[in-house]
């Protein structure tokens, strides 16, 4: 229902929402292959944390090695 309301306000404001995924696997291909302008990133999504799509996707963007420390450490 928030999902609905939030592409409804997106789409009302003249922006193409093109995808939606309720899991980090899912919503990492979609972006992957989709490659967005603009990412709205749930913290929650399923069992995993958004934090850790973030992470992955900017380790892609900027292709740094998996082992390199996390850029946001929690307190």
């Amino acid at each position: 229902m928030l999902r609905d309301g939030i592409r409804s306000v997106l789409e009302s404001a003249g922006h193409q929402v093109v995808a939606e995924s309720a899991d980090l696997t899912t919503a990492l291909g979609e972006l992957l292959r989709l490659s967005p302008e603009v990412l709205l990133l749930d913290l929650n999504l399923g069992q995993r944390s958004g934090l850790e799509l973030l992470t992955a996707v900017i380790r892609i963007v900027w292709r740094r090695p998996a082992h390199s420390p996390p850029f946001w450490q929690p307190p």
